[in-house]
């Protein structure tokens, strides 16, 4: 089998369907699609099943719920495909996505293929989005072109932001790139869980081919993970996430700028803000954010350079305490 598509998949609800459709209508024929149910208990097994049936490219696993790092994983180790794949099971990939995935990847030598995507939200049209935040243009990189790409990954003095948004989804990968480096990404992690993987499989790749068509549609939805309201669990997620991060970045011998932790850290702020919470319980959730190790080891001296200053200074009001500044600034 030529690629292997790895779906993890827990209670998709209404949008597995419009899903699955979309895996039906891949133009591109020599794959599999490895559908991996992590103890779905709203009917979405089932109906994997049910699309499974009459078709052998279709594989469907269920598992006891351990999370969708355990999920995808899962579904690498069933899959044979010498190139890897993956989707979310609540989004929609264009019909010639996995066909453009394995010309460019195929036609070029890359070891990986990065497209870009469409953000959809519930109430307008989807819009494009780069996956990149360096204004790359299309095309191959290699040699020093690649190796720049790879010790800015994370940002640097010049790049405040990493080279590529990381998601699982939006990129055809080399099979051995992803399973070489399994290890570096906790099972524990909720939130973030492919920025070890692609980071990994970017440090190790020899070329890389950048495509600017959007061939996946992202869904923006209130059950998903990204706007379910704020919980503690979010910052030891954070915390782990950096830790895994950090291991990574250190054993593959490249640069991990504070600007990714300050960024992690205003995700929070901004987490916080946007649940449905009153101003005093804003405030009780940025004070016990404030005493989390993952803001009290930030050292705002030395990540001066390295990020935004507005992101410094939001950090430094939540280090001295000034939530009310901090909520009236940010209007969160």
């Amino acid at each position: 089998m030529q690629v292997s598509l790895i779906v993890p998949v827990y209670n998709a609800g209404k949008y597995l369907e419009e899903f699955l459709d979309s895996v039906k209508a891949q133009t591109f024929t020599e794959f599999e699609a490895v559908f991996v149910d992590d103890g779905s208990t709203d009917g979405s097994g089932e109906k994997l099943d049910e699309f499974g049936e009459g078709d052998s490219r279709f594989k469907v696993i269920h598992k006891q719920n351990g999370g969708v790092v355990s999920a995808w994983k899962r579904g690498i180790a069933e899959s044979s495909g010498k190139y890897l794949a993956f989707a979310d099971p609540d989004d929609i990939m264009a019909p010639d996505m996995l066909k453009r995935q394995y010309d460019v990847i195929t036609e070029t030598g890359a070891d990986i293929v990065v497209n870009c995507f469409n953000k959809r939200l519930p109430t307008i049209t989807s819009k494009k989005r780069s996956a990149n935040n360096w204004k790359l243009a299309e095309g191959l990189y290699e040699g020093e072109e690649l190796e720049k790409i790879k010790n800015g990954f994370f940002g640097d003095r010049e790049h405040k932001r990493q080279a590529l948004r990381m998601f699982r989804w939006n990129k055809m990968f080399k099979r051995e790139l992803i399973t070489d480096n399994l290890d570096y990404t906790d099972d524990s992690i909720s939130y973030g869980d492919d920025i070890c993987m692609c980071a990994a499989a970017v440090y190790d790749c020899k070329k890389l081919y950048y495509l600017d068509e959007a061939l996946y549609s992202y869904r923006m939805h209130g059950a998903s993970i990204t706007n379910a309201d704020y919980t503690e669990r979010e910052t030891d997620n954070m915390l782990r996430l950096r830790n895994a991060v950090k291991r990574l970045t250190d054993e593959k011998g490249y640069f991990l700028s504070p600007a990714y932790t300050a960024r992690q850290i205003l995700w929070l702020v901004r987490k916080i803000g946007e649940s449905k919470f009153d101003k005093k319980q804003m405030k009780a959730h940025l004070k016990e954010l404030k005493r989390h190790s993952l803001v009290k080891e930030f050292k705002t001296g030395t990540a001066r350079g390295y990020v935004p200053r507005g992101m410094l200074n939001a950090v430094r009001l939540l280090k001295l305490g000034l939530y009310s500044i901090l909520i009236s600034h940010y209007k969160i």
